[in-house]
């Protein structure tokens, strides 16, 4: 009986989110397990802080002194108002210089502190950056598109391929560079430690989940 039992896979639940994320989509040179080793790295599968958690106070901290925000203020605007996970505070790391570059989204400063504060971060299961984000799709300065992106995980872990697969070019860019330019940004030429660091985790996933989640 005991040769039966699996031993236990702390990080069977993202690779099955992952896998749900990306059905239907064609992954060019990359699979599931380099998504997967993207959300570890940033979030450690888990998309929401608990009450408690240690990085919550710090990057309250950091938004208060960065971008002149109250913490009450902030977790009021961040918080989740709808849905399954209504409630819950997504994680969020505050990114200083990104702070400084918001004229391009609100040259006016029409924005409330708080949102602003939140554009200026990088959010969810795979610290995807807010404010580039929006770059992309206008419509994401919304409250609602806001609020709908951090409650959805499973829309994180898409976004998070679609970019992989900009950034890894299919195969032209090595992953661990790709992996790089994801957390430092894409005209990065070297591989920094973050990038070996989540290449590594994707070459474990590969081997420790090949028979819970085949890619």
């Amino acid at each position: 009986m005991g040769c039966c039992n699996k031993p236990a896979k702390p990080f069977l639940p993202v690779i099955k989110m992952t896998r749900q994320a990306v059905e239907g989509m064609t992954l060019k040179g990359f699979d599931l397990y380099d998504i997967a080793a993207i959300a570890i790295k940033e979030s450690n599968g888990n998309p929401f802080f608990m009450p408690q958690d240690l990085l919550l106070k710090a990057n309250l901290n950091a938004l208060s002194v960065g971008a002149g925000v109250k913490a009450d203020d902030f977790l009021l605007y961040v918080r989740l108002r709808h849905g399954p996970n209504q409630g819950s505070i997504p994680k969020f790391r505050f990114e200083s210089v990104w702070f400084k570059q918001l004229h391009g989204v609100d040259p006016g400063h029409k924005f409330s502190k708080e949102k602003r504060a939140l554009l200026a971060c990088s959010i969810g299961m795979c610290q995807k950056s807010i404010l580039y984000l929006t770059w992309g799709h206008l419509d994401y300065l919304d409250d609602r598109h806001l609020q709908q992106f951090m409650s959805d995980p499973f829309m994180q872990l898409r976004q998070c391929a679609h970019d992989l697969q900009s950034l890894h070019a299919g195969r032209e860019v090595p992953m661990d560079l790709a992996f790089t330019r994801y957390n430092a940004g894409a005209s990065r030429e070297h591989v920094t430690e973050y990038g070996k660091r989540v290449e590594a985790i994707a070459e474990n996933l590969r081997k420790e989940y090949a028979d819970w989640a085949p890619a």
